[in-house]
């Protein structure tokens, strides 16, 4: 497994160019939902921010703040356009982005409603179980060993492979989206 420092250095949470035009093309967006708004004033939580917080909480091996606050960056990222929730139509109508962001939607639901992991619409399968069918098909064999975990012991919610594989879904998903928006054209590596 690479070290934090490596893996995160492999994203554009680590571009700062791609983080703040992410960031401005978001607050552009949360302002259009609130025309009287100030950019500053749109939302506590900004892109900048929260790659901030992703970097220091994955280097202090907060794993399950790490993870929240990746699915939180997704969250705020994917619904700025119209307003709408997590994996909206509008913004995952190409398979390649929709399987990401439905992979961060996951994260979130099995992240923040720990309490609640009722059945996930139409699907009758639970919240944690849609996270361990994806863990278990991923490709690295540390989350799949997590997925294996996570089964058994719902608290492997608060572990590195599964912060690294939410992580890994933030990357693609934000450079599928950055592309698609045509800001600073594709940040892949």
């Amino acid at each position: 497994m690479k070290s934090w420092e490596q893996e995160i250095a492999l994203t554009w949470l680590r571009k700062p160019a791609c983080v703040a035009s992410l960031d401005t093309w978001v607050r552009e967006r949360l302002i259009a939902h609130r025309p009287t708004a100030k950019a500053e004033s749109v939302a506590p939580w900004t892109v900048e921010t929260l790659s901030q917080e992703i970097d220091r909480l994955g280097r202090e091996q907060r794993w399950l703040w790490c993870t929240a606050a990746i699915a939180l960056l997704g969250e705020l990222v994917f619904c700025a356009k119209d307003g709408g929730t997590f994996a909206s139509r509008a913004v995952a109508y190409r398979r390649d982005l929709a399987l990401d962001v439905e992979a961060l939607r996951v994260v979130r639901n099995a992240v923040f409603h720990p309490a609640f992991q009722n059945r996930a619409a139409g699907s009758g399968v639970l919240h944690i179980e849609k996270l361990f069918e994806l863990l278990d098909n991923d490709d690295a064999a540390d989350v799949r060993e997590a997925a294996i975990k996570l089964a058994v012991d719902w608290s492997h919610r608060a572990s590195r492979p599964v912060t690294s594989y939410a992580l890994r879904k933030l990357k693609s998903a934000g450079n599928a989206y950055a592309a698609e928006l045509g800001l600073l054209g594709s940040w892949s590596d």
